[in-house]
């Protein structure tokens, strides 16, 4: 245990020297001030038992190397010791694998191009390359056509992003597989603008529109998503509209219903009121008034409410 613990010590310890190595040759080569403490330690760190300086420690050196993080940021030091790797003249850059893979793609892409472009079922007749409007062998070629420049787009954005971040000293291999995910939504993009976008003949560039639609899909993956999620949104406040109409229909249908109901219950009470005056008038008995007044009082009050009523009348009437 004792050992393998001073082997991660070690490979922590040359980490940080090389980081704080290539910290110091950026700083240095763009004209930052370092102190010289800094360049003494860092020197120290690369020494050899030996040679007659001792080496600090690891306390020392990572006190070095965050001072140096905050000399050359926003430049991070993972990436300033893989550039200061593989830098062994112009094309030093090549060894990196994400902008070599990069590059590849990119000569892919144009080669595909080229070849595929040579076929005359490649056309500039906006209708060859719509999944509507054609079909078979010459839909298959227009659109092998679209992908080739879509890939040629997203290769384009990928490397001018990294190189962006290698001049800035800011590049990280960790997200290397980010730009691949980048790549294949360039290609989907380009194909589904190319592919479902009405182009109007009339136009004096239907000639070339698809393409560029392809071109610009793949460079700008982000105009293809925005797109779908405005579609999506929109979409979604119709249905939800509806639903909401849907609702307030079934409210106001409720409402009437209701109202209906009332206006009848009336009705109803007034012809019974007018019946009871009618036998009152004609000298009718006064339990038959009793009985008929029982039949309303019971359609106009459930049987709860009226033994409620009732037991309420006795129990005033017992306390009198």
């Amino acid at each position: 245990m004792a050992d393998a613990g001073k082997v991660e010590e070690l490979a922590l310890y040359q980490e940080m020297a090389s980081e704080a190595e290539a910290m110091v040759r950026h700083a240095l080569g763009r004209g930052h001030e370092v102190p010289p403490k800094i360049v003494d330690v860092v020197a120290r760190a690369h020494s050899k038992a030996g040679e007659g300086s001792e080496r600090p420690t690891v306390i020392e050196l990572a006190k070095a190397h965050g001072k140096l993080a905050k000399i050359v940021a926003p430049a991070q030091p993972r990436g300033l010791r893989i550039l200061h790797d593989v830098d062994t003249g112009n094309w030093g850059w090549v060894k990196l694998p994400l902008p070599r893979r990069l590059m590849m793609a990119a000569l892919i892409s144009l080669g595909g191009l080229l070849v595929v472009g040579t076929f005359p079922d490649v056309s500039a007749d906006p209708d060859a390359g719509n999944p509507m409007m054609s079909g078979g062998w010459v839909l298959i070629l227009n659109q092998l056509f679209f992908m080739a420049v879509a890939a040629l787009g997203a290769s384009f954005h990928g490397l001018f992003t990294v190189k962006r971040y290698i001049i800035e000293g800011t590049y990280d291999r960790t997200y290397a597989p980010t730009y691949w995910v980048r790549f294949m939504l360039g290609i989907i993009s380009g194909l589904i603008l190319a592919s479902l976008i009405e182009v109007d003949q009339a136009s004096s560039l239907h000639s070339i529109a698809r393409p560029v639609l392809a071109l610009v899909g793949g460079f700008s993956a982000s105009v293809v998503h925005r797109i779908l999620e405005r579609l999506v949104t929109t979409v979604e406040s119709l249905l939800q509209g509806d639903s909401r109409r849907l609702l307030a229909e079934q409210a106001a249908l409720a409402a009437a219903k209701g109202e209906q109901e009332v206006q009848n219950s009336r009705v109803d009470t007034a012809g019974a009121l007018l019946a009871l005056q009618a036998k009152l008038a004609r000298g009718a008995s006064p339990e038959q008034l009793d009985a008929d007044i029982a039949v309303l009082v019971g359609k106009l009050l459930p049987s709860g409410e009226l033994r409620e009523a009732v037991g309420e009348d006795a129990a005033d009437e017992s306390s009198a």
